[in-house]
């Protein structure tokens, strides 16, 4: 949690009253300013599941969980943010399901939230769906499923959260792909939507995403290089929308961050595989789309 007063009782509220009694509540406090830290202290006075890691320095959600991490003691790992906010009986639903199926990740039935007249459902696939590490990591890639769930501890471990702006994202789809068994369950995860919100809002380090796309494909090409084309194509996608992102605030941001930006795109293009990208539309017969893409990032990168 960072500067989280607004939201953060609801969420506490939600993880407290759930309906499955059997769970550790680390709450890491990454140096709030406001009144995070009292909010949570008078909660551990409430309920002795509660354990808080404060820390002295500011370093972001990815160290922050990290940190967590290494000192859990269950045999399974969820992670809420704490604007964030689950169904009462969210853990026993995603919890049941992985034992009952014996998944190694049991995800939740996740929405976007802007208020109880107005949520969306994130996951495109029918809840109780069984999917391979290969198929549910593709389904991530277009958010027909998020990420979000219940993890059997040993696939957290192996792979920590990486350093990156959105580094749990890189992370957990390292973890999917190494997995036989997902599924899809009916326990429902609320992530808040509001127009500050870390994910929504403009920062340089939000390019981040594009290096995190070379280092999974690093992963794909090694051990999945059959599906090496379809992310060619969206790492293409997504290094368009954030050229249409920088030229969008471009007057706002300030040289150094320009510089920063630039240096990132540079990366990003040099490891785009056009060819790859290329091959997946002939495959399917819409070269002409291949066309446009090329053609419009062109434009994009000439104006930056």
């Amino acid at each position: 949690m960072y500067n989280a007063q607004n939201y953060l009782e609801e969420c506490l509220e939600s993880i407290l009253n759930q309906t499955y009694k059997n769970i550790e509540i680390i709450c890491v406090n990454d140096c709030s300013t406001d009144e995070s830290l009292k909010i949570i202290k008078k909660y551990m006075e409430i309920d002795k599941r509660i354990i808080l890691i404060n820390k002295e320095k500011n370093e972001g959600v990815t160290f922050a969980r990290n940190d967590a991490y290494k000192i859990c003691k269950g045999n399974y790992i969820c992670n809420v943010d704490s604007d964030d906010f689950l169904k009462i009986d969210s853990i026993e639903e995603t919890y049941n399901f992985l034992k009952k199926e014996n998944l190694e990740i049991s995800l939740f039935d996740s929405y976007y939230f802007w208020n109880i007249k107005n949520m969306k459902k994130i996951n495109t696939v029918k809840n109780g769906t069984i999917l391979n590490g290969k198929d549910a990591f593709l389904k991530t890639l277009d958010w027909k499923i998020a990420l979000n769930g219940l993890y059997k501890k040993y696939i957290i471990m192996e792979n920590f959260d990486e350093k990156y702006f959105n580094g749990d994202e890189l992370a957990s789809r390292k973890r999917i792909l190494k997995c036989q068994k997902i599924g899809v369950s009916r326990g429902k995860y609320f992530y808040r939507q509001y127009e500050y919100s870390l994910t929504k809002k403009f920062t340089v380090r939000k390019f981040e995403m594009l290096l995190s796309n070379i280092e999974m494909k690093k992963v794909i090409k090694k051990d999945y290089p059959e599906i090496l084309k379809k992310f060619e194509v969206k790492t293409l996608s997504t290094l368009i929308d954030f050229l249409e992102l920088y030229l969008k605030y471009y007057e706002k941001i300030s040289e150094k961050d320009k510089i920063k930006v630039k240096q990132i795109i540079e990366i990003a293009v040099k490891n785009l595989d056009l060819k790859n990208v290329r091959n997946y539309y002939i495959l399917r017969f819409e070269i002409l789309k291949y066309y446009r893409k090329k053609r419009m990032l062109k434009r994009l990168l000439n104006k930056i």
